[in-house]
């Protein structure tokens, strides 16, 4: 099998001696044509320093964040980054390595360093690197913690950092933020860990980037504008689920609750005894997934609880309602196998290495057909779907449990991505980078769900893809009808931004930039 690169650019282009900062634009070269109707900004997120003088990190996710941003108007193109200037990356690059311990690296101390840190409070890693939160005007980068800290969205500048937990109930927050389709509302979920006895997930609302605000809100009033929606209790209070993404309908919210645990007492004591925080992770296989519909009306609530078999689940796909149901689908895998394809180790085996490793752990597409009421005769052991054209089943249990099955679509999709004005509604098209076997890059696809398979693809020899975005045209009739963007290493050292169209994967652009630009996480796009 021949593979798209000969090594990672997550590792190579992050040597200590490449530049990752231009804080500058760098006015990009094109070939083809960029629409003239596309204009905005991509913001992207990731690691810009893995290296640090007497340190490597252990994991991608330990990357001190570097923010870029891509911006568009009138058919052209220009970048610049900006690494983000938290405590975190000041104290770790004063002292060549991490004092304050990051997902899967923890810190090290040594002497009376050491001594002081058993009977102090450990510090809290501020490095904002997975993705952002556009709150009405105003830019967030976020991870999966409590800090949020804003940048200039001109200039990607530093501005100030926000504890969330004084404004909401926060110790964990997803970081694939969601917006409703007019963009007026944005919606997350977060974990509160003991909150009045319980640990609960909460449904938290912010403004969107549209909402009807005075442009002169400072970002701490925009965000005090902000409200929990409705919380759910935790199966446990101490081993909540991890979460990373959820999906939304126009009237739920919808959070799975994966055996992937949380270990609040080994977290507490993690940095007493050298563990990172993904060692606090753990796999509890005999539990069932489970699912829960968090009304968006405030105080609201559902009666159904949904369970399937054990998988584990990191990005959702979409959700809509029809016919009294709610079709969901998520990218899903066996085993919790996802954040181990970002260890540094593995990134630096060479691309056959690692793809025989993860070949039997693909994710795979799958759709769950949620009922939402029951009707009054009912019985334990019938099947609640009665959606037309469904193979999918949902048999009722006790205590209002509902037991669904899972419907393949199609396996090595990840990190999916849709037409966002199609959120919560129904939508035939996902976009992805791939990832069967190889960190989600190798290519660019689309997937048709009516017809579960491949119906675009591009790829090109020494080149690696960013999670993409779809951007409509703004007449569009058609889903489909749009620019399908992604950032792409080129192992000859000149990135580019890839513009497809998304109808029929012709290439519309691609813009050169002279600058080194690393493999990312998330991001945000914003219209002009």
């Amino acid at each position: 099998m021949e593979y798209p690169v000969d090594e990672f650019p997550h590792i190579s282009t992050l040597e200590a001696s490449l530049p990752v900062e231009y804080p500058e634009k760098v006015v990009g070269s094109i070939s083809g044509s960029v629409p003239l109707w596309l204009k905005g900004s991509w913001y992207r997120n990731g690691p810009g320093i893995i290296y640090f003088k007497k340190q490597t990190v252990n994991h991608f996710f330990d990357g001190m964040a570097l923010a870029r941003k891509f911006t568009i108007k009138d058919g052209e193109v220009s970048y610049l980054s900006q690494l983000i200037d938290g405590e975190s990356k000041k104290r770790n690059l004063k002292a060549g390595k991490l004092v304050i311990s990051e997902f899967g690296t923890p810190a090290t101390h040594a002497g009376f360093e050491k001594i002081i840190k058993m009977v102090t409070m450990p510090d809290l890693t501020d490095n904002c690197l997975v993705s952002f939160l556009t709150v009405g005007r105003h830019l967030f980068a976020i991870s999966e913690g409590n800090t949020a800290i804003q940048l200039d969205p001109t200039t990607l500048d530093t501005v100030k950092t926000f504890d969330l937990s004084k404004f909401f109930p926060i110790h964990v927050m997803g970081s694939h933020p969601l917006h409703d389709p007019d963009q007026k509302a944005l919606y997350t979920f977060s974990s509160s860990i003991l909150d009045h006895g319980h640990t609960k997930y909460n449904l938290l609302k912010f403004p969107g980037v549209k909402a009807d605000l005075h442009e002169a809100l400072t970002a701490k009033e925009v965000l005090e504008r902000g409200e929990t929606v409705n919380s759910i209790n935790a199966a446990s209070r101490f081993n909540p689920s991890y979460h990373h993404s959820f999906s939304m309908t126009i009237n739920y919210a919808i959070f799975i609750e994966i055996p992937l645990r949380l270990d609040i007492a080994s977290l507490a004591t993690a940095h007493l005894v050298g563990k990172s925080c993904a060692e606090c992770l753990h796999d509890q296989p005999g539990l069932n997934t489970s699912i829960f519909l968090v009304p968006k009306k405030k105080d609201a609530k559902h009666h159904l609880t949904y369970s399937c078999d054990p998988v584990y689940i990191w990005h959702h796909v979409n959700a809509y309602e029809e016919d009294d149901h709610i079709i969901l689908d998520v990218v899903c895998y066996d085993t919790p196998i996802f954040m181990d394809k970002f260890y540094i180790s593995n990134l630096k085996l060479a691309p056959a290495e690692y793809a025989k490793k993860y070949e039997d752990k693909t994710p795979r597409v799958v759709r769950i057909v949620l009922p939402l009421t029951k009707s009054s005769t009912a019985q334990i052991g019938d099947n609640l779907v009665t959606l037309a054209g469904s193979t999918c089943k949902a048999i009722l249990r006790k205590n209002d449990v509902v037991e669904c099955s899972m419907q393949t679509i199609v396996d090595g999709v990840d990190f999916p991505v849709i037409n966002e004005k199609r959120r919560g509604l129904r939508y035939n098209y996902v976009y992805s980078p791939g990832g069967k076997c190889l960190p989600p890059g190798e290519r660019l696809s689309k997937l048709s769900l009516k017809d579960g398979q491949v119906v675009g693809t591009w790829q090109e020899k020494g080149c690696y893809c960013s999670e993409p975005v779809f951007i409509p045209e703004p007449d569009a009739v058609e889903e489909d009808e749009g620019i399908l963007m992604s950032t792409v290493s080129n192992a000859n050292g000149k990135p580019f931004l890839l513009m497809l169209d998304a109808r029929d994967f012709t290439e519309a652009a691609r813009v050169h930039f002279d600058a080194n630009i690393p493999p990312d996480i998330h991001g945000a796009f914003v219209h002009e």
